[in-house]
């Protein structure tokens, strides 16, 4: 841990406040221009607490090309949360604010603000089974939060957690497009996970970054969080994925906001914003014709392995082409020495990232998207789901409940 301090981390020690003996978990928020990150701190402090020492860490952010208004937000923040921690620190929790003003443009951004807070729960856990949670400043969280978290990494081969997460579909606090737009959206995103999981892949995880945690050492061991402005989430955790599956925490919640945003190029936010820009009543997602041909892929593996023909999907086919499949086969089975070697350098190889540039090169050539309710209800026919014509995401939020991954 210290050499990945001494050689990764972007910055030195954030706080001078002594580490308590008994500090085993923090939670990293990262905060820009955020009107409502102290709603986020209350939600912490109402939880149930685990008999261990917590630390909150914000990292408040802006760019050195970041508007004023949003300067003068993020000021307003950095005062409002140093008073919350002022008033509300405890020994046994404790909230720690820090404000990194003026970025280089060139670094800015969400990857960034998550790295620096992760380094720096890193150099105050100072041990590797020290837990690092992701949060972000619009969210909020269930109170058995961090006793469910705790419970679950206390066994020693568990490195990373997603939380289940649940966006609010209804309310007052939004307008209702809103609602209706993160309701579909939420739903792409859960038959996204489902139907990969269906196809054998064997990383299929939700990446969410307000919903992640991972033990101090795996994640220096790693190499840490990436500095991505977008999508940093999705990149840590295929890298997090090398060392073993997350485990699906599933006995807690964290509620993401579903407010629109342009902030960066992909998202939630910016998802929201597109489906009620486009004033759609649906939203279209991948065809599950897409994860019909992966998954007569992924079955075939071992028949690739030992040089059998397989008759494979004119997608797949046509895909593995473009990548210039046969002869990274060539290279994956020259360097495995039985087939549980291949495999796992097969999966290596072709990751969530692989995947997902099948699904956009099927889409675009094969079969284009379509709604995302009747795709849904494809991939639970061939669940074998028994779909009783209820609330389609309320169904599949309890179908993912039942089938964690623990």
């Amino acid at each position: 841990m210290n050499l990945y301090l001494e050689y990764f981390s972007i910055n030195k020690a954030l706080f001078q406040e002594k580490t308590p003996e008994n500090l085993a978990l923090c939670i990293v928020i990262p905060c820009c221009n955020e009107p409502n990150a102290l709603q986020t701190l209350q939600s912490i402090k109402q939880c149930i607490l685990p008999n261990i020492g917590i630390e909150v860490i914000i990292i408040i952010n802006d760019s050195e090309t970041a508007e004023e208004n949003v300067k003068q937000l993020n000021a307003e923040t950095y005062r409002e949360l140093v008073d919350f921690a002022k008033k509300n620190n405890t020994s046994k929790l404790q909230f720690l604010v820090h404000y990194e003003k003026n970025i280089p443009k060139k670094h800015a951004g969400v990857g960034y603000a998550r790295k620096l807070g992760m380094d720096e729960a890193v150099r105050r856990l100072n041990h590797p089974n020290g837990i690092i949670c992701c949060l972000d400043a619009d969210c909020t969280v269930l109170d058995n939060y961090l006793i469910e978290i705790f419970k679950h990494f206390h066994s020693p081969e568990k490195d990373t957690a997603t939380v289940y997460f649940e966006h609010p579909v209804s309310g007052n606090e939004y307008p209702q497009d809103i609602y209706r737009a993160i309701y579909h959206y939420e739903l792409h995103l859960r038959y996204y996970k489902n139907a990969l999981q269906y196809t054998g892949f064997p990383f299929a995880v939700y990446t969410v970054g307000s919903s992640m945690a991972v033990k101090a050492g795996a994640y220096c061991k790693q190499g840490g969080m990436n500095k991505r402005k977008a999508g940093e989430d999705f990149y840590f955790l295929q890298k997090m994925c090398k060392l073993s599956k997350p485990i699906e925490i599933n006995t807690c919640t964290v509620y993401p906001s579903p407010r629109t945003s342009t902030r960066v190029p992909f998202g939630t936010g910016k998802a929201i914003a597109e489906i009620i820009s486009n004033d759609n009543s649906n939203y279209y997602t991948y065809a599950f014709e897409s994860f019909i041909d992966l998954k007569l892929f992924f079955d075939n593996i071992e028949k690739l392995y030992n040089k059998v023909h397989v008759d494979l999907p004119a997608s797949i086919s046509a895909f593995l082409k473009e990548i210039n499949f046969n002869e990274e086969l060539k290279e994956i089975t020259a360097n495995s020495p039985n087939f549980n070697s291949f495999e796992k350098r097969f999966y290596q190889w072709f990751n969530a990232f692989k995947v997902l540039k099948f699904i956009h090169y099927s889409r675009d050539n094969f079969y284009p998207n379509q709604p995302v309710e009747q795709e849904t209800k494809k991939l639970l026919s061939h669940l074998k789901a028994a779909f009783d014509n209820s609330d389609l995401l309320d169904f599949m939020r309890h179908y993912d409940r039942l089938h964690s991954n623990t």
